[in-house]
Formats: C-alpha cells, structure tokens, sequence
C-alpha cells in the first residue's frame, strides 16, 4: 500500500497550492480507520434505536437492546438470508424464528456434545427460573406430562382383598396427561367372591373419572374362564359385578382399563 506524501513547501517539485490539505485529510482518514480497527474487538453500534454490544475478551458476544413501546410487527432486529428468504430471525420481542432455507432442509436441529452427551437436549421452562414442564433426553426421549406417563401408584382396596400374585401386577393406576390407567389382579384374603357387586377399592380424587365408566374384565370360575362389568365412578370406587350369581371368581383382573380422568 502506498504511503502518505509529506507537507510540501512552495517552489517543491510536484507542489500544488491544495497539496498540503489532502496530505492533512488523508492523514487523518488513516488514523480514523486505525482507531476503527483498534476498537473492534469492542464495538457499538447504534442504529435505529437499537443497541448492539460486542465484546471480544476470548471471543465475540453478541447483545441486543430492544427498546419498549410500540414496534412495527414486521420489524426484525436480526436476520439471516439465505438467497432472499428469512431463515433466522429475532422478532421485535426477540424471540426466535427460525425457517427452512429449502423445501429439503430442517428448519432447526439440535445436537449433543457427541455421543457421549448425558444432559437434555432441549428444556422447556414454566418461567425463566420455573419448573420444567417438559424436555427432550439425549437420547431423543420426550417427557412432558401429556405424554410421558406418570408413576405406578397403589389402589386402596377394600377391606379383605389382596393382591393376586398368581394371575397378575399389583392392583395400580398411573396418570398420563388427561387419562388413568388401571392394572393388576384382585382377590379375596380368604375364599371367593360370593356376592355382586363386590367394592374392589378406590383410586384418589386425581384419577377419578368425570362420569361413571364401564369396563369388561378377566375373572374365572371354578375350572374355566369368565368375564365381569368394572365400573369406575366418579367418586373413584371400583366396582365388579358378575355376569351370574354363581360364578364366584376367586380373582378379578384390571389390565386394560384406561378412562379420562376428571381435571
């Protein structure tokens, strides 16, 4: 790059009266974009009310001011195109847009550290310091409670039942989002049942049904199989009752029972 003349004196060679003030301008112009190239490493910038910070101690930041008030809906206060189109942008609240720059591309992906990645992927937040309502696990698992299911809990069964540990789970039910299900195995501490309907037990407030619920369930009878009619209400009573009076199960089965739950 070639350098700056220096000062004239009049009767030099190449002397014009304006020379010395364009050696003046240029001079300063240099030490305008020295100072510019000094500072941007620690720059701001301020253009239509908004503020752009960046610092660089071990690399650039990047921090945006947006001012309250009423703000065009259109106006973005960062984009990024991509042969013409938006694909990444800062909304006038500064919330994220983000959009495929193709028919064939994914508008955003998310990646752990590598495959040895044991944190969550993504989590999402009741408030900036709230409870997580839902997340994405490294594996690529969703939680959330409309779909992951709740834990197993006990059913509270009446007075002189037990679990049958021989035809099925222990007596529970399990909230997921909106709906509860029921499942494991019924019977008497002693004998049969004998009378219908028999009062299986309950379930809490939570997992009670907005309305009655009917169910067709396994039992047996002496030798073979049979069915029975559970009923749910909306108290949370479970409730059998046998296809004839002289069945007598000695064991009533819950897989299977899934209703809405009533809140």
């Amino acid at each position: 790059m070639p350098t700056i003349p220096t000062h004239h004196t009049v009767g030099d060679t190449g002397h014009t009266t304006d020379h010395n003030s364009i050696v003046d301008v240029l001079t300063d112009h240099e030490l305008r974009i020295t100072n510019v190239q000094a500072a941007e490493a620690n720059a701001l910038v301020n253009s239509g009310q908004n503020t752009v910070t960046l610092t660089n101690p071990s690399g650039y930041g990047f921090h945006v001011v947006i001012p309250s008030g009423t703000r065009d809906s259109t106006a973005y206060v960062h984009t990024v195109t991509y042969g013409g189109k938006q694909t990444f942008g800062l909304d006038t609240f500064g919330q994220l847009r983000v959009s495929s720059s193709a028919t064939g591309n994914v508008p955003m992906e998310v990646a752990g550290y590598d495959a040895t990645q044991t944190a969550d992927l993504l989590r999402f937040r009741q408030g900036s310091t709230g409870t997580i309502v839902s997340r994405v696990g490294p594996d690529g698992t969703f939680y959330a409670p409309n779909i992951t299911p709740g834990a197993w809990n006990s059913i509270s069964l009446a007075s002189g039942l037990q679990h049958a540990s021989g035809t099925g789970a222990t007596p529970q039910y399990r909230i997921t989002g909106d709906r509860v299900e029921l499942r494991g195995s019924i019977e008497k501490s002693s004998g049969n049942f004998t009378s219908s309907p028999a009062t299986l037990g309950s379930v809490p407030s939570p997992a009670s049904p907005l309305h009655i619920c009917y169910f067709i369930t396994a039992t047996n009878f002496a030798g073979g199989y049979a069915w029975a009619r559970v009923q749910v209400g909306s108290d949370g009573s479970i409730q059998a009752y046998f296809s004839s009076s002289n069945i007598n199960p000695s064991w009533i089965n819950l897989d299977g029972i899934s209703y809405v739950v009533q809140s």
